[in-house]
């Protein structure tokens, strides 16, 4: 009862302080705010640490109501971006930021990194503030997860020129993203990915690089196949036998049916390729969203190199004119 009574004569005060900071901000003279700024500001500096240390009690006790009052007080008082920062730093950092180094160490993965960011998300630590209105999940556990793991996740789980680990780096990222999304309101989840701490994290990822490194990859093998069938098409021309005397037709059998003719094959090792092409160019190990038109040009562009192929070899194949 005595922690409630506290957190209600904090709200009566941050409810004044940001009566008296619209006051202070509108209708005073120049010369009166000169001389109230020294003690405004040690009043509101004071009330301010009262605030984050019984937010700090609060949290420690699970005590979501509590919670939720004072960051309504924290906005009263004109506080809002403090309060978050103390979340960040003295709450969520010391707990998360190890779990985050030692899951790095552990699998030597982003993907393991942002499990742990989850799994924060839904432990008790941070259940107080998740019924917390605004965009305190995406001020405080977005915001720290993302300075974290650009401040110290090794450039190499990002995968630069590694185009599979790449992939399943920028899979976890994106789903931790959208798994954060989940609780969250429309404008809320498109206030979080505009936000510009997950900027900053998803500008490690070169989707240039990554894409050119897929188009070389698919097209070296497709063109491979290409050559591959070519020159066994080139070695395989059999002489013309020498021409028999020819010979009566011999009737068969009455009681013999005729054989049927042989089907052509309907696959060829070109063709096959280009199944395979047109396969990794949307398989999902490699596509990314938003390098979606960009496969799909791929994959348009290999059908168009199997056509002049196709028609390449068909030339060669013609008879010449008489």
């Amino acid at each position: 009862e005595e922690d409630g009574t506290r957190v209600r004569l904090l709200a009566r005060a941050a409810l004044e302080a940001g009566s008296l900071q619209f006051l202070f901000s509108q209708q005073l003279s120049l010369d009166a705010k000169r001389a109230c700024a020294p003690r405004a500001q040690h009043a509101n500096a004071r009330l301010l640490v009262l605030l984050c240390a019984s937010l700090g009690d609060s949290l420690s006790r699970r005590d979501s109501e509590a919670v939720r009052s004072l960051l309504g007080s924290l906005g009263e008082a004109g506080f809002s971006d403090e309060g978050d920062r103390w979340i960040r730093n003295e709450w969520i950092a010391p707990r998360l930021g190890p779990k985050l180094a030692a899951a790095i160490e552990r699998e030597r993965t982003l993907a393991a990194a942002c499990s742990e960011v989850l799994a924060f998300l839904h432990s008790a630590d941070f259940a107080p503030l998740l019924s917390a209105e605004g965009h305190v999940l995406c001020n405080t556990l977005w915001h720290e997860a993302c300075r974290l793991l650009t401040s110290s996740a090794p450039h190499h789980l990002f995968g630069a020129g590694i185009p599979a680990v790449f992939h399943a780096a920028y899979v976890a990222m994106t789903d931790m993203q959208l798994a954060l999304c989940e609780s969250l309101s429309a404008s809320q989840a498109h206030y979080l990915k505009a936000h510009t701490a997950g900027t900053e994290l998803f500008r490690r990822f070169n989707l240039p690089i990554y894409l050119q490194l897929r188009v070389q990859e698919i097209s070296r093998d497709l063109e491979a196949a290409l050559s591959l069938s070519n020159s066994r098409t080139d070695a395989a021309q059999p002489a013309k036998p020498a021409e028999a005397p020819a010979k009566p037709a011999e009737a068969p059998p009455p009681s013999a049916p005729p054989t049927p003719p042989s089907a052509p094959p309907l696959g060829t090792a070109a063709a096959a390729a280009l199944v395979e092409a047109l396969r990794r160019s949307v398989a999902p190990d490699v596509l990314l969203k938003p390098l979606s038109s960009r496969f799909l040009r791929l994959a348009l562009q290999c059908i168009a190199r199997f056509g002049r192929w196709l028609e390449e070899g068909l030339a060669k194949a013609a008879p010449p004119p008489a």
